[in-house]
């Protein structure tokens, strides 16, 4: 009985990538350029798996990367999109730790978090979990438990600040789970109760 092989890592990844590409379409009645980022985002979500509407995704992916709509909310959208792919490449034993698009979300992802425009919106604090989540889960960057610990404190910071408290405990135990000692969450989580 002959054994099958599955395909490489780069291969699946690269496979993945292009499934997910080409099933994710948009809707003809309105141009791309005329849609923000969010609504770019979840159009393609809805109607992912349509496999004849291959070109009316491209160009929604291709304003979704326009640089001069490089704004927050597409930043985030965008970095989002390539940390879920590259977190189901990672599920399928793909080394995602250095693949371009990672880095690439990864990049994103903090320019979000750290712009202090946008601090107030819920996309800077949901940046900063899911920085949280890279470091720990070695996607886009080599694991650092640490530095996840610290996003996730960044995030529950913001989180408290914005009036999320629930948000915020849940990015407080995530980063006491990462590093169950860790001076800044610890002291935060002190601070909150006494709140």
């Amino acid at each position: 009985m002959r054994k099958l092989h599955a395909p490489s890592g780069a291969i699946r990844l690269a496979i993945g990538v292009a499934l997910i590409v080409f099933v994710t379409t948009v809707s003809a009645q309105t141009k791309p350029s005329e849609l923000d980022s969010d609504e770019l985002m979840k159009r393609m979500l809805e109607l992912s798996g349509n496999v004849e509407k291959k070109s009316e995704i491209e160009s929604y992916l291709q304003e979704l990367m326009n640089p001069k709509a490089r704004q927050p909310s597409a930043l985030f959208n965008w970095g989002w999109y390539r940390y879920y792919l590259c977190g189901e490449g990672k599920k399928q034993g793909i080394d995602v730790s250095r693949a371009s698009a990672c880095t690439q979300a990864l990049d994103d992802l903090k320019a979000v978090a750290e712009n202090s425009k946008v601090s107030i919106l819920y996309i800077s604090p949901a940046s900063m979990t899911i920085l949280g989540e890279m470091y720990r889960d070695g996607i886009g960057i080599k694991p650092s438990r640490y530095l996840a610990a610290d996003w996730f404190v960044k995030s529950a910071k913001q989180r408290n600040a914005n009036g999320d408290r629930e948000g915020a405990i849940r990015a407080l135990e995530e980063a006491l789970s990462v590093v169950p000692d860790y001076p800044a969450a610890i002291e935060l989580r002190a601070s909150m109760l006494k709140q």
